[in-house]
């Protein structure tokens, strides 16, 4: 991945949640939607770090943002980040779209 300026870290959170989210496509034996659902989120972080500023805040905190991140398979993922500084930013939350519990 091509440095931007930022660096984006997942949080022990983030990562369990990714983690979480390949497995359960691996469990539904759908391999290639896992791998594309991969490619989308890497391609999100990437944009994330060059541009974190044109996401929209999340609970109104500017440095807290929120990227939904489509997926070819009809609905995507929610990804929250923070930006810690002009050259650090964490991803802290990602969640499938149509989980319970995402934030929007």
């Amino acid at each position: 991945m091509k440095d931007y300026g930022y660096k984006v870290d997942l949080t022990e959170e983030a990562l369990e949640q990714l983690i979480e989210l390949f497995l359960f496509k691996c469990g539904q034996s759908d391999l290639l939607a896992a791998i594309e659902a991969r490619d989308a989120i890497e391609e999100a972080i990437e944009q994330i770090s060059r541009s974190p500023y044109i996401y929209p805040i999340a609970d109104n905190d500017p440095t807290e943002r929120k990227l939904v991140i489509p997926f070819v398979r009809k609905t995507g993922y929610i990804a929250l980040f923070s930006i810690e500084s002009e050259s650090q930013i964490y991803l802290t939350n990602i969640r499938h779209q149509l989980q319970d519990d995402v934030l929007r």
